[in-house]
């Protein structure tokens, strides 16, 4: 209580009327008239101590005041209180049967103090004073059907035994709850009276009015003044052809995704008197609390009814002389009232019309029990970007003061560059029901401006209130159901999901592609039943989206399970008749596939092998999915063993991003990074602001980062639809190795020891590379053994990928079976298609002997260089070069020499060694596309000469080509261009080119050949041929 003490408890209107502060006042003037005058004393200096006892003195001045100004009944309240308290006696008096066996005055035990501990109104106040309240309260049994009055200035009732149904307005979806439910909270403090003042207003024709609009309600976008985007619908296609869209860029969609409710204007329907009414009744015989406890055989509960205030503050002035109170108790007492008050008031001004627009004020009551007011020092932050968990699923109400919504745009040298997008005022909400439950990081960061004073509703306290009041809902039905169906179209393929599950682990694709293809997806909201204990229906549920309670009758609620399990497979294929449990949904909504029996016993039929494998299921344990199927799939892990796999994939974490938000920021440096599994949805990768890469779901990133080869994060990774993502931290992954050290060897000892060694045998073409590339190459690159003489290396898909010989010799063919070389360990063949050109088609591999090659495909390549962004255009010359050097070693020239042009031109062989050495360094490999040109024909003009001789008085025609020279009037960029062209000499190092003209036809380009010396030296501008 020492940290509640420090929170500023404001006077609450609700506790005092006119009279009373007349009353009040009178007395004041009385003991200040009466009160002896006592001289002055010395003020004494500020030390440590003294500061301690004065906070000590303020404390308890607070208390005191929280007591006056609480306990006291108003005066306007007398009759209301006085009613109650006759309608209570009444009640008890009326029930002979229970009165005859029912102890006066019942004595606390353990269980009813927890009770009352649990509940905010009584924290820290002592089991003292709460001994007393449950010694002074009164037992009451509420018949099946019997509704329990709500009074202002009545008891607070605790349910001990039995179940009560709650019905929200009229309704026919209600809660039924047990042990320890806290009944009238509203009416206990007083509540139900001062609620009028927040009455619903209702516009023409009785229909609610709706919210004010985002600017009126304390949101202020920054740079952006259209109308707020729906913030679940996609609108932004690939970056190399964005769609036409006029809403805000990505950077602003952080403020609309933190603050969703600044989005949408609320579509209410119409309530008759302004707010959904509450009828609280005892629970018929058979239905069975959702939370705790168990129901009576003839229906009903009992009740505890705990004193109303009146009451207490006659008791207390009993037991005040006595040992066992004090007044810090008291005053606890009186400030968490005060406190709890407070923010039920903000609530009803604030949060109830735009959230839950019409909800009781019990329901407010339960909201304010469980939420909290903080006050944030101007420069702190109200809440951080990337918070995840319950602190990420919070509501935050700013009440006063200003506050500005941050996002991360990049991270330079471990501090953050943020921009700010908008700003937030007294009313603002940040955060959204409909997100509770979806596992989604805090969009972007809010930062106090000025002091700010908030309330934090936690994201559990408003699924407890939702468990209670599930009709609360059903103003934001639509809203839920955008959500819901965006959701739904980013989620895996019925087969995919089915394929996961341990009931159809090992049957033909097909035969689960027949059972899943008619199954259905469902949308439930909070409150509804997936599966009703008892029920024989035999469906099989798979949750997809959402968490679940799981009930037993008697028990209660015995756990929460969430997305990714499965319910009822034991009645789908005939291992239990019935469910032997009741399955809620406990989020705002969920989304299952439901595979009723028959869809399965249609495709049994079709496919009579399966049946073998449902008869063995009956007598085996089933339910869940495989081991590892999170990870399973991952292509970093495909070769890893299932204990292995089992490890990691008992701690994969999941989570939802929306459009506009990041999963990692370029330059950040993380404590435990992650690589990241996107399954469901689009990312864009981003560097310095411009996007370079599309990402589809299935793919990977983040790998070297979570392998402790990059400590900071090369690229931004920002979510262009709704995505699912999984992620793998590099605690855990570490750990997985440690329990299984034979899967180290894998994931290269040395490299994971920081060592920059690389693999045993690397890539010839990327020597010089980073052992960070090289490494994850290695990793991502499929291993594959084969015989002598094993077709299949010249066969698709392998002739497609760039193939490294880790062992043997393999032997490369024309088609015509000519051998042009042979391939041993350390050789690679077709690294052509890792610089960007075709495979090889005139070419073909045959093993020699047993061989082993590491295989990588276009894709796998795409992965791993996405994570090196900068490095594409030097990875590719390293590849082309090297590729050069083994033409020359074709042809009897050592690679990388100047021999070959020293020998093929008059030029270098005129030029100094030294000279032609530099020259042969300079010089870039080229890669052509058969049907292209090297030296394009449109550039060379055929020029006739009339040539006359004078003695003989004939005249001749002369026919030559030259390149054709830049017109006037063209810009000097173009003529430096041709220019470039000009000076440039080639020599055919490898493949089959022609020269072609109309002067003197077509001819082969031989092996070694150079053309262009004349214009590369400057002497002509003269073009014999174009080359194709």
């Amino acid at each position: 209580m020492e940290g509640k003490s420090r929170l500023q408890v404001s006077k609450s209107r609700v506790f005092k009327s006119s009279s009373h502060l007349d009353l009040q006042t009178k007395r004041d003037e009385e003991e200040k008239v009466n009160k002896p005058k006592t001289p002055k004393t010395p003020k004494t200096p500020k030390t440590p101590g003294s500061r301690d006892a004065m906070q000590a003195t303020q404390f308890a001045k607070q208390r005191i005041a929280a007591i006056k100004r609480f306990l006291p009944t108003p005066v306007s309240a007398q009759k209301a209180l006085k009613e109650a308290l006759e309608a209570e006696e009444a009640d008890v008096a009326g029930d002979v049967s229970l009165a005859a066996s029912r102890p006066p005055a019942p004595e606390p035990d353990p269980e009813r103090l927890r009770a009352l501990e649990q509940s905010l109104l009584f924290e820290g106040c002592g089991s003292e004073f709460l001994e007393v309240l449950l010694r002074e309260s009164k037992r009451k049994f509420l018949a099946p059907g019997e509704v329990l009055k709500l009074t202002d200035c009545g008891s607070l009732y605790l349910v001990e035994t039995g179940a009560v149904r709650f019905q929200v307005g009229d309704e026919k979806q209600i809660s039924v709850q047990g042990r320890g439910q806290f009944i009238n909270g509203a009416g206990f403090l007083r509540l139900l009276a001062e609620g009028k003042v927040f009455k619903q207003r209702l516009g023409a024709g009785g229909l609610a009015l709706r919210p004010k609009a985002a600017r009126q309600q304390g949101y202020d976008v920054h740079g952006y003044s259209g109308l707020p985007p729906v913030i679940y619908v996609d609108f932004r296609g690939p970056p190399q052809q964005p769609e036409e869209y006029s809403g805000p860029d990505d950077i602003t969609m952080a403020f609309f995704n933190t603050c969703p409710y600044s989005c949408r204007m609320s579509s209410d329907p119409p309530m008759a008197q302004g707010w959904l009414s509450l009828t609280v009744t005892g629970a018929a015989a058979g239905e069975h609390p959702a939370k705790a406890g168990a129901a009576l055989p003839a229906g009903g509960a009992t009740v505890l009814a705990l004193p109303p205030l009146q009451k207490i503050q006659d008791m207390l002035d009993r037991k005040l002389g006595e040992a066992e109170l004090s007044m810090k108790t008291l005053g606890n007492f009186g400030m968490n009232c005060e406190e709890v008050t407070s923010v039920w008031t903000e609530m009803m001004s604030r949060f109830i019309l735009t959230v839950f627009p019409g909800a009781p004020f019990e329901a407010v009551f339960t909201l304010a029990e469980g939420s909290k007011r903080c006050f944030v020092p101007k420069g702190s932050n109200v809440v951080a970007e990337g918070e995840t968990g319950e602190d990420a699923d919070a509501l935050v109400i700013i009440v006063n003061g200003v506050a500005s919504v941050l996002k991360k745009v990049q991270e330079v040298d471990g501090t953050a560059e943020q921009q700010t997008v908008g700003r937030l005022r007294a009313g603002a909400i940040i955060g959204d029901i409909s997100l509770i439950g979806a596992l989604v990081p805090r969009p972007a960061s809010v930062r106090a401006k000025t002091d700010v004073e908030a309330v934090v509703i936690p994201g559990r306290v408003i699924l407890n209130v939702l468990a209670v009041y599930p009709a609360l809902l059903h103003p934001a039905t639509d809203r839920l159901v955008d959500v819901a169906e965006c959701i739904k179209e980013r989620l895996l393929t019925k087969t995919e999901v089915a394929s996961s599950l341990n009931l159809f682990f090992g049957c033909d694709l097909g035969f689960v592609n027949d059972v899943a293809s008619s199954g259905e997806r469902r949308l439930l909201f909070a409150g509804e039943t997936v599966v009703q204990q008892g029920g024989t229906a035999g469906t099989l549920f798979v949750l997809e989206h959402g968490r679940v309670s799981i009930q037993i009758a008697g028990l209660g609620t015995v756990n929460e399970v969430p997305a990714g399990n499965c319910f009822g497979e034991r009645t789908l294929i005939g291992i239990a008749k019935e469910a032997n449990a009741t399955v809620r949904v406990f989020t705002p909504f969920a989304l299952v596939l439901a595979i009723a029996r028959p869809s399965l016993h249609k495709a049994l039929k079709k496919h009579p092998v399966e049946t073998e494998h449902f008869e063995k299921l009956k007598t085996a344990q089933q339910g869940g999915r495989i081991s590892g199927s999170k990870v399973r799939h991952v292509e970093l892990f495909r070769a890893c063993g299932t204990g292995f796999l089992e490890a990691l994939n008992a701690r994969v974490t999941s989570a939802m991003y929306l459009h506009g938000q990041t999963v990692v920021v370029e330059g950040c440096v993380e404590q435990d990074p992650c690589m990241f599994v996107l399954s469901g949805g689009i990312v864009v990768a981003e560097r310095s602001g411009c996007a370079i890469a599309r990402i589809s779901p299935g793919a990977t990133f983040g790998e070297l980062a979570m392998l402790g080869q990059s400590p900071e994060r090369a690229v931004t990774i920002r979510a262009v639809t709704l995505c699912f993502v999984m992620s793998i931290q590099s605690s855990v992954f570490h750990q997985a190795l440690e329990q299984f050290p034979e899967e180290k060897e894998r994931f290269s000892t040395d490299m994971l020891e920081g060592q920059k060694e690389g693999p045993r045998v690397v890539w010839p073409c990327l020597r010089g590379e980073s052992s960070r590339l090289l490494y994850l190459l290695d990793l991502y690159a499929e291993k594959f053994s084969c015989e002598a003489g094993d077709k299949r290396l010249g066969q698709a898909p392998l002739n497609e990928a760039a193939i490294l010989v880790l062992d043997g010799e393999i032997s490369v063919l024309t088609q015509e079976g000519e051998e042009l070389q042979v391939l041993t360990a350390g050789c690679c063949w077709n690294e052509r298609i890792l610089a960007g050109a075709r495979a090889k088609q005139t070419e073909r591999l045959v093993p020699i002997t047993f061989c082993e090659v590491r295989v990588v495909t276009r894709e796998t390549w795409g992965k791993v260089m996405a994570e090196f962004p900068s490095d594409l255009g030097k990875v590719r010359g390293s590849i082309l070069r090297y590729m050069g050097e083994q033409a020359e070693k074709r042809l009897g020239y050592p690679p990388g020499s100047p021999a070959l042009l020293q020998e093929k031109t008059a030029f270098f062989s005129a030029v100094s060694p030294e000279f032609a050495r530099l020259a042969r360094e300079m010089a870039e490999t080229r890669i052509v596309e058969p049907g292209c040109d090297i030296v394009p024909e449109s550039l060379v003009n055929e020029v006739v000469s009339r040539h006359v001789d004078v003695e003989t008085e004939t005249e001749t025609l002369e026919k030559f080509q030259i390149i054709e020279e830049s017109k006037e009037g063209d810009d000097d960029d173009d003529e430096e261009n041709q220019d470039d062209l000009v000076q440039e000499m080639y020599v055919f190092l490898h493949g089959v080119a022609t020269y072609f003209s109309s002067l003197t036809g077509e001819r082969s380009w031989r092996h070694g050949e150079v053309i262009g010396e004349g214009a590369f030296a400057g002497a002509t501008r003269s073009w014999e041929k174009a080359i194709h």
